[in-house]
């Protein structure tokens, strides 16, 4: 029923409007849409509904305070104009639900007739009087680049939705182009061929000023033809029925769905229907697909043999796998039943979104009959099989340590670097994948769940047993704790080339990996059982010390108490420090030293940068900063190898980041790549290994800092210090501070969204939220990248890089900031006081800190999303009730 009413729509579009003359090639960075400011809208709401920043919209309009914005008056709001698959140019707004919302809402109100309420109808999934609350609606609204066969002069548009009263004269006056009015007015009419400007409703493109007030040119031909102009702009109609066909076609003729909207963002535990009239689940529509191509089934099946058991290469829990070629490219096909939906939306949302060397990569998809996804085709198999297999030759003991570098990246990319965090909850042998070049790619996203930073959610539990960790497999908490858990026994795995329950002929008598090699790790001289335990096919090629050190590191990432587990980030710096450095790195202390969880759990580890164990680093006197700068230059080297992969586009107004800096960079291609995130451009080099390397060496001036300021703090308590105060969102002030944000390059509009309700949020929190705003993480990350940039830059100078960082970070994080801290506090006065203080962590369990003195409760401090914040919190109220007792001044 649905098919026939578009087609009757399309019929009618067709009788009224000339028909588009071209498509769309490619899109423009910015175009600008009109918003008009009703009664009750402010600019944050505004920001939230267009994916953009507070900060880019009072630029744009030259507005310097966001309460300014009067009801009844127009705001420009920039957004990047694609060229959209249904062939013309627009942007694609995603709108989460409210309850009550119709499109015409949606449309007319929240998105100030930028667009219609046919038009999203016909556009998304849901039908208009069952519109589910928290469900995502894609927003298109139209835009333009420019036509140069009108002119050259204008690069820069406005979609300008009319409204009732204007006319011609008003627009151009609006317009103000040239000085001779009826000039301005002949020019929107060629820009706008046949519309009637006073019909009261529609678009029309006017050329629009950048936040400069300048009207930039055309800088190339990147625009609409005049006719293609003609049948999207009257009335905003042709383009709704056009795209309204393209669903018809696409839903009910060949059952497709098109790449702008092929899945919903359905939560895990919500049931699908799995039989609909077009062959997918009813849950399937709605999602962005980016940068994934669509196949037909008639092209699988012919790449496959029709799906040949010749071509099968792999069976999974959730489908079977066959080898392709297609287009030209080596590929394998998972082929998925209907029923397995959820997977299917949890792999392509992970694998769409991310994009890592050491992730496996999506080519695309199908949902015609069952469900595809076409990867990469990996040469050389899984992990499992070389281990295991009796066809392969064994793999030698430094192949082994890289596998586990390159599988621990693409684990610490999910969980360090996706806004929010992604968990595999099924990382094991078999779904780590080894290319041709014997390197590892992290496999079968089909069990990802999303998560936010710090927060640890119930659920169903599934993964494989062997794997899971016990707060997993007994309580189904996840957080990123559980891969680094599963990841212990893949390097056990990787030592003994055993399964991860190694079965005996008495079931009774199985027994895990993980207590096999504990029984051996937790004697007093483990080394000769540890042999027992080695693959027998390695022989005696093999470092017994770097093998025990793995062993060590396996056993940190499996502890029982995921607290006490090392972040996947400080398991990518213990592998790299494996192969880089002969010094001994003491992992076994890792959880005998409660001092070293406090550690852990802060942003530290550069004491495996060092080269010296954490025995030394607990007597920060024999830290030699000379060996720190030799594994620097190390990592400097490493860096240097990657320059050449990266290629983007130069980053603009790069003089201008080297102003607020002080610094003028000797390789340039370091300041670019420490402002790129990973959302910026498909294989681009982002800033990531910058901000690993600039988080270490921050941690390391801090410490220095601190080392000399607190001369009588133990190591513990220096710690505590120094996390709690170089924290995210202080990170994030400074990057705000300094104006870095607006140099990054992202393609993310979420993250432009966090940036800008964050910068929005500042001024109600003058000094700090203590966790009542969020902190983007991205913002933190490019101080860290920037530091690491100046670093690398200066041939690892700290000297340099402290006197760069000294004016980014002052006075947001400073020696006097750090005196005030209620941690540093409580511990000088109980320790000028002869108190004794004890600080209690509850926050794995009830996400709370208390604080003994004395034998006494004097403080708690509960914060779920942010264990800092409850000690901070603990720290304060205890400090207060101390110095009140003790008659203090505060």
């Amino acid at each position: 029923m649905l098919g026939f009413r578009l087609l009757g729509l399309l019929l009618l579009a067709i009788s009224v409007f000339p028909p588009a003359e071209s498509q769309c090639s490619k899109g423009c960075d910015l175009a600008l849409g009109s918003y008009y400011v009703w009664q009750g809208s402010n600019l944050t709401f505004i920001a939230e509904v267009t994916n953009e920043a507070v900060v880019d919209i009072q630029d744009q309009n030259q507005m310097s305070n966001p309460d300014s914005v009067l009801a009844d008056t127009r705001i420009n709001v920039p957004f990047s104009c694609d060229c959209l698959d249904a062939g013309f140019l627009g942007h694609v707004f995603e709108y989460a639900v409210r309850s009550g919302d119709t499109y015409s809402t949606i449309a007319g109100t929240y998105y100030a007739n930028l667009t219609t309420a046919g038009f999203l109808e016909g556009s998304n999934s849901y039908p208009a009087i069952n519109i589910p609350d928290n469900g995502v609606v894609n927003v298109t609204v139209n835009c333009s680049c420019g036509n140069a066969a009108v002119s050259k002069e204008y690069g820069l548009f406005v979609t300008y939705p009319l409204r009732e009263g204007d006319t011609l004269e008003s627009v151009a006056a609006e317009a103000n182009l040239t000085a001779d009015a009826n000039l301005t007015a002949n020019l929107l009419q060629r820009y706008n061929p046949g519309v009637d400007f006073s019909a009261g409703s529609g678009l029309v493109y006017i050329p629009g000023k950048d936040k400069n007030g300048k009207y930039p040119p055309l800088e190339s031909s990147t625009g609409l033809s005049v006719g293609v102009i003609a049948g999207i702009a009257v009335a905003g109609v042709a383009g709704a029925l056009l795209l309204g066909f393209s669903v018809y076609i696409g839903l009910y003729r060949k059952k497709k769905v098109q790449d702008q909207v092929l899945l919903s963002a359905t939560p895990e535990d919500q049931s699908f229907d799995t039989a609909t009239p077009g062959g997918a689940s009813s849950g399937l529509a709605g999602i962005t697909v980016d940068k994934s191509v669509e196949f037909s089934h008639e092209e699988l099946a012919k790449a496959t043999n029709d799906f040949n058991i010749a071509n099968k290469i792999g069976q999974g829990g959730f489908g079977a796998v066959y080898y392709a070629e297609l287009r030209g490219e080596k590929a394998a096909i998972k082929k998925m039943d209907m029923q397995a939906s959820r997977e299917f939306l949890a792999e392509l949302k992970v694998l769409t979104r991310v994009h890592h060397l050491n992730l496996v990569r999506l080519i695309g998809y199908c949902v015609e009959g069952s469900l595809f996804l076409v990867y990469e085709y990996i040469e050389n198999g899984n992990l499992s099989e070389h281990l295991r297999g009796s066809g392969n030759e064994p793999l030698p003991w430094s192949t082994r340590v890289q596998i586990a570098l390159d599988s621990a990246r693409g684990l610490e990319y999910i969980h360090e670097h996706t806004v929010p965090v992604y968990i595999h909850r099924d990382i094991k042998s078999a779904n780590i994948l080894i290319d041709k070049n014997f390197h590892g790619k992290v496999a079968d996203f089909g069990l990802a769940k999303l998560t936010e930073v710090g927060v640890s959610l119930p659920t169903r539990l599934v993964g494989t047993f062997g794997y899971m960790p016990p707060e997993y497999a007994q309580y189904g908490d996840v957080s990123p704790k559980v891969d680094v858990f599963a990841f212990g026994v893949v390097l056990y795995e990787l030592i003994s080339a055993k399964e991860a329950i190694v079965k005996a002929s008495d079931l009774a008598d199985s027994k895990g990996l993980v207590a096999l090699f504990d029984e051996v790790l937790s004697q007093q001289d483990p080394r000769e059982n540890l042999s027992r335990l080695v693959d027998p096919r390695l022989g005696d090629n093999y470092p017994l010390d770097s093998l025990r050190k793995v062993a060590q590191l396996a056993r940190a990432c499996t502890q029982e108490n995921p607290q006490l587990r090392p972040s996947m980030r400080s398991v990518v710096v213990a592998l790299m420090t494996l192969s880089s450095t002969t010094e001994d790195w003491d992992v076994a202390s890792f959880y005998e030293n409660q001092d070293l969880v406090n550690l852990m759990s802060g942003r530290v580890w550069f004491f495996i940068f060092s080269g010296f164990s954490l025995g030394d680093l607990l007597r920060a006197r024999r830290v030699k900063e000379q060996a720190t700068n030799v594994l620097f230059n190390k990592i400097s080297l490493l860096l240097q190898k990657e320059e050449n992969n990266l290629r983007t586009e130069a980053l603009p107004r790069l003089q201008e980041v080297e102003e607020i800096l002080g610094y003028t960079f000797k390789n340039s291609d370091l300041l670019e790549e420490a402002f790129t995130h990973a959302s910026y451009q498909e294989k681009c080099l982002s800033y990531e290994r910058l901000e690993y390397v600039g988080d270490s060496v921050l941690n390391i001036l801090i410490t220095k800092e601190q080392y000399f300021l607190y001369p009588n703090f133990p190591p513990g308590a220096l710690s505590s210090l120094r996390s709690a105060n170089v924290d995210t969102e202080k990170l994030a002030r400074v990057a705000v501070k300094n104006k870095l944000h607006k140099y990054l390059r992202l393609r993310q509009p979420v993250l432009r969204k966090q940036i800008g309700d964050f910068v929005a949020a500042l001024p109600k929190y003058p000094l700090h939220s203590n966790g009542l705003i969020d902190a983007p993480k991205v913002l933190a990350d490019v101080v860290e990248s920037t530091i690491g940039a100046i670093f690398i830059d200066s041939n690892s100078s700290l000297e340099t890089t402290w006197e760069v960082a000294k004016g980014l970070l002052q006075p947001i994080i400073t020696p006097e900031v750090l005196q005030t801290h209620p941690v540093r506090k409580l511990y000088e006065t109980c320790q000028k006081h002869g108190l004794k203080l004890q600080l209690v962590d509850l926050w794995l369990k009830e996400g709370a800190y208390e604080v003994i003195v004395d034998k006494n409760l004097k403080g708690r401090g509960k914060c779920r999303a942010k264990k800092e914040v409850a000690l901070n919190r603990a720290a304060n109220n205890a400090y207060i009730k101390v110095v009140t007792k003790l008659g203090l001044k505060q």
